[in-house]
């Protein structure tokens, strides 16, 4: 059972790696689109807990036979000080949440939802959002937002406070 999060982390590894090399080589010449290269899973740091797609050259710390990838040299020096501390918060970064990109159902933007990101249960289904003004607008009118979902980009200026979204 503690072979699963080095597995996992190891299997982002290599995937990130072929993703790279593959857009690297140029793709045997093909005409490149958003949709032709694969994504590179992301992982969540450790340390800061924030979502990051792993390279080859991420800093890894080893720690009770466990290897930890993390965002920046910083967070790694962190977690080496005192790995204890983080252990948790390791573990739970290594079990995926859910999925790496979401599209937000108000603003129809491209976002890497975390445990804080802003959700709302309607009809049995859980709806998550970029911002919290968007939850505001679904949970005012649900119906209208999802009779059409993305169409609604003023989310009552809170984007502002939402992850950078993917372009």
């Amino acid at each position: 059972m503690q072979h699963k999060p080095i597995q996992m982390i190891l299997k982002v590894l290599v995937t990130g790696l072929l993703a790279t090399t593959w857009l690297l080589a140029g793709c045997g010449g093909a005409q490149k689109t958003d949709s032709a290269a694969p994504a590179a899973a992301e992982i969540t740091c450790p340390v800061s807990g924030k979502p990051f797609t792993p390279t080859a050259d991420s800093p890894k710390s080893e720690y009770k036979g466990k290897t930890y990838v993390f965002c920046c040299g910083g967070c790694k020096a962190k977690f080496d000080a005192n790995p204890d501390q983080f252990a948790d918060k390791a573990a739970a970064a290594a079990t995926p949440a859910g999925p790496a990109m979401a599209v937000c159902p108000v603003s129809g933007e491209k976002f890497a939802p975390t445990a804080d990101s802003p959700k709302s249960e309607y009809k049995g289904k859980t709806y998550v959002f970029c911002c919290g003004g968007c939850k505001t607008k679904f949970d005012a009118d649900p119906e209208k937002i999802l009779a059409a979902p993305g169409k609604h980009p003023d989310c009552g200026g809170d984007c502002d406070d939402k992850a950078p979204a993917a372009k």
